[in-house]
C-alpha cells in the first residue's frame, strides 16, 4: 500500500489534472497547463496516493496595490469527485495556508461562482469569511 502525499505538480501530472480540472467544467490543453505548471508566480499541489491524483491546488501571490500586502489567491481547488468528504480539500486548504504564511502573505483568499453552493459551505467550514463581491467584464 502506497502512502499519501501532498507534492509539487510536475507536466507529468498533465492528463490527471486536466481530468480534475474536468470536473469543475473546465477544459484545458497540454500546452496551457504546461504553461500555468512552468510560471513561477503560481505554486500548483497535487495530492497523490498510491500514483493516482486525487486532488489539487493552485495558488498565485500577488501585492495589494493600497497596502502592498501580499496576497495569496487559490486559483483552483478540486477533489476527486468519489473522494469527497474525505479531507483531502481541508488538507490541501492548510497546505495553502502553510504556503501563504511561508510566503509572508497577510491573507489566503479564494472565489468561487455564486452557484457553486457546496463550495461556498466547504470554504466556510475551513475558516473562510465572505467579505466582498466580485464583479467581472469580459474584454
Amino acid at each position: 500500500m502506497g502512502v499519501d502525499m501532498i507534492r509539487q505538480a510536475n507536466i507529468d501530472d498533465g492528463p490527471a489534472i486536466g481530468k480534475l480540472l474536468t470536473q469543475l467544467g473546465y477544459q484545458t490543453s497540454p500546452e496551457i497547463l504546461e504553461s500555468m505548471l512552468d510560471d513561477n508566480r503560481q505554486a500548483t499541489m497535487v495530492f497523490d496516493s498510491e500514483d493516482e491524483l486525487l486532488g489539487l491546488i493552485a495558488l498565485i501571490i500577488f501585492p495589494y496595490f493600497p497596502t502592498g500586502e501580499q496576497i495569496c489567491r487559490i486559483t483552483a481547488l478540486v477533489t476527486e469527485k468519489d473522494k469527497r468528504g474525505k479531507g483531502i480539500g481541508s488538507t490541501l486548504i492548510e497546505v495553502a495556508r502553510n504556503h501563504a504564511k511561508k510566503h509572508g502573505c497577510q491573507l489566503l483568499e479564494v472565489t468561487t461562482s455564486l452557484s457553486r453552493y457546496q463550495a461556498q459551505e466547504f470554504y466556510a467550514k475551513n475558516g473562510f469569511e465572505k467579505r466582498s463581491l466580485r464583479y467581472t467584464l469580459e474584454v
